[in-house]
């Protein structure tokens, strides 16, 4: 400052030649910085918020397949403790070889997420590996297997529970 008050080259001050002196604007940044960084910024933002929405729906979609797991899982333990209690088809009428309900049918009422069918099939286990399948979760779909004996037959019973809408 005391440089510029004693003839220092500032703002319309002049050289020795008598000549104007070079403004330096060194302080700062220009627009075309400042437009860049806000360019930039604006990208990382738009990034994280459909990374956000990306994730919510995955586990939307998680959450729905954890919750049809364990409602094929509590009816085939429910089958299972049937069959234990030589009672085996007191709760599921699935002494044809196949059976299905929804939320609206008292047997499944509560048991099931919203919007889904719970399936039961069942054929005789003839002791083949390859007839049994491991759990299988496909979209808006879980199916669980199991070995039940009823009796002294032994039966591979496939409970499936599908379901509608999103996830």
């Amino acid at each position: 400052m005391l440089h510029r008050l004693r003839g220092g080259s500032g703002l319309g001050q002049r050289t020795k030649r008598g000549r104007l002196a070079p403004v330096r604007n060194e302080r700062g940044v220009t627009l075309i910085e400042v437009l860049a960084a806000s360019a930039i910024l604006a990208f990382v933002v738009l990034a994280v918020v459909q990374l956000s929405g990306y994730n919510l729906l995955s586990m939307h979609k998680s959450d729905r397949t954890i919750q049809a797991h364990r409602a094929a899982e509590q009816v085939l333990n429910r089958i299972r403790s049937d069959a234990a209690a030589q009672a085996p088809f007191s709760r599921y009428d699935w002494s044809s070889g196949s059976y299905s309900c929804d939320n609206a049918s008292p047997a499944c009422s509560g048991l099931l997420p919203p919007q889904s069918a719970l399936t039961i099939r069942s054929q005789p286990f003839n002791g083949s590996a390859s007839s049994v399948l491991a759990p299988v979760s496909s979209s808006r779909q879980a199916t669980v297997q199991a070995i039940v004996n009823i009796g002294s037959a032994p039966r591979l019973v496939t409970v499936t529970v599908q379901w509608e809408g999103g996830g």
